[in-house]
């Protein structure tokens, strides 16, 4: 019986300790690891915005001066309609002819203004990214970080490695130097 109570106390005892939970090692480190998001990038620095302003100002130039061309058409059209009861037939058709060919012209040259303004704002997206990897090569140097992400292609985050506002206002003092300028064609 003595050892049965020498059992007993050593369970009570083994019950009273607590039991401690495993750990497993944690990782403290701060990965050098940071994302940026290309997109805020650009659109919400001074250049960018500068650079959209400029190309959409353009935009709305472009878009009246087409209105009126249209209008300039569209009475012609009206004019050549009128001009078809009062004049023969191959007259007319040289007129109608004319009248076309006018018509293609317009909207082609109409159509590389356009291109051009969208090749206007590809190149100053191009120029402004050059501009920013500098930035980001700079951040990484200066804070130890061996990975940017696009932040598109990251699941989950804490949002603590985002470098995207601190690239923004070196480049806008950048901007504001004129060291980085919006090329205003």
């Amino acid at each position: 019986m003595a050892w049965h109570r020498t059992v007993t106390i050593l369970l009570a005892l083994v019950g009273a300790v607590p039991l401690q939970a495993q750990q497993y090692p944690v990782f403290q480190e701060q990965l050098p690891v940071a994302s940026i998001n290309r997109e805020v990038l650009f659109t919400e620095s001074n250049y960018g915005r500068a650079l959209l302003a400029s190309i959409s100002e353009h935009e709305s130039q472009l878009v009246k001066e087409n209105d009126s061309l249209l209008g300039d058409l569209e009475r012609e059209e009206r004019e050549l309609t009128e001009l078809r009861k009062q004049i023969p037939a191959p007259e007319f058709a040289t007129l109608a002819k004319a009248f076309d060919a006018k018509a293609n012209q317009i909207r082609q040259t109409q159509g590389e203004k356009l291109d051009a303004l969208n090749k206007q704002l590809d190149a100053g997206r191009f120029t402004f990214y050059r501009q920013a990897e500098t930035v980001i090569r700079d951040l990484m140097i200066e804070r130890g970080i061996v990975y940017v992400l696009n932040e598109q292609a990251i699941l989950m985050s804490t949002g603590e490695g985002n470098i995207t506002p601190d690239v923004i206002q070196q480049l806008d003092a950048l901007f504001a130097s004129g060291a980085l300028q919006v090329n205003d064609k």
